[in-house]
């Protein structure tokens, strides 16, 4: 994003130039403003104004920061996120998830913005409890003992799911609910995908230490490999690097599984936000006011058995504040 840009404020301003922008009532950023009040600004115009969710999705405190001072809730346009956000759609594809109901222009009159909070409505539905080390790109690799390839990663998931006795539901959460590369729901013959991904990739320890697509390439190579087992274990490959990069596995207290930001702790709450696509993790921050809760944005979740509303039934929204 900051490609031939000197100041930090350029690409947003340069953005802004191609696009109309709807300010309303609110004073349109300019170059009179620092460069947190400049991104502070246009994500809540985004918000406000154009009714899109889709900037909160780039923000939270498991992205790299470089500009300091900046609300949780308000992305560093400065640098580029190595996570590929649930909440925001693929390209040439529309957005699946529909955790906190339809997104219509209503959702957007309960927002507010006071001082540096986010006010919305949302319901904490559950609490992260016990997670994996965090997938990473092999041009990433490996930082310490937090870090993980594709093959350990998957692998960890899986004996974690195994500890619990829930296995059953493990192959939907670990491509977040999501085929390829249609990117639509995924289909229920996905589980038999997944088993022969397991078979083909994961049970072959020779794939331990090459990079996805060195162990794809041998796959496609091996002609004693049946086409049609290929080509299923192939899609789910594809949809399951899609979905786990960047991320942890998590069972949460409730016994479910997620896909996790890597700054998530155990502790941390998972938060459906009203008529936003993707669910958020948020971090209960230490407030002066004991009397109202205060939250620090973490990033995006995929919970399964919550991204299709689910979480909304019998439960009332409350006031979330986001600093």
């Amino acid at each position: 994003m900051g490609f031939l840009a000197t100041d930090a404020r350029d690409q947003i301003f340069g953005i802004l130039a191609l696009v109309k922008s709807d300010w309303g009532d609110s004073e349109p950023a300019s170059y009179n403003d620092s460069v947190q009040e400049v991104y502070k600004k246009v994500t809540e115009m985004s918000l406000r104004e154009e009714h899109r969710f889709s900037l909160l999705y780039l923000a939270g405190i498991t992205h790299t920061r470089a500009v300091l001072d900046l609300p949780s809730w308000v992305p560093d346009f400065s640098h580029d996120i190595n996570i590929n956000p649930f909440g925001l759609p693929s390209a040439n594809s529309k957005l699946q998830y529909q955790a906190g109901g339809m997104t219509t222009s209503d959702v957007f009159k309960d927002l507010r913005f006071t001082e540096n909070f986010l006010v919305l409505k949302g319901i904490i539905v559950d609490k992260i409890s016990t997670y994996t080390r965090v997938r990473v790109a092999a041009r990433q690799e490996s930082y310490d003992e937090q870090h993980t390839n594709w093959w350990g990663w998957a692998t960890e998931a899986y004996q974690l799911a195994k500890s619990c006795q829930k296995i059953d539901r493990f192959w939907k959460a670990i491509i977040a609910g999501i085929d390829h590369p249609s990117k639509e729901m995924a289909p229920s013959y996905y589980e038999q995908y997944f088993y022969r991904f397991k078979q083909i990739y994961i049970n072959n320890t020779n794939h331990q230490n090459m990079d996805w697509k060195q162990a794809h390439a041998l796959v496609s190579k091996d002609k004693g490999i049946d086409d049609d087992i290929k080509n299923a274990a192939n899609s789910y490959l594809f949809a399951f690097v899609d979905a786990s990069i960047g991320r942890r596995f998590c069972i949460t207290s409730s016994g479910r599984f997620m896909l996790i930001p890597e700054a998530s702790m155990t502790g941390d709450l998972v938060c459906i936000v009203q008529g936003a696509p993707a669910p958020l993790v948020l971090r209960e921050a230490d407030c002066v006011n004991k009397e109202q809760r205060t939250f620090i944005l973490v990033g995006d979740c995929y919970i399964d058995g919550y991204m299709e509303g689910q979480g909304m039934m019998c439960q009332k929204f409350e006031d979330i504040f986001i600093s």
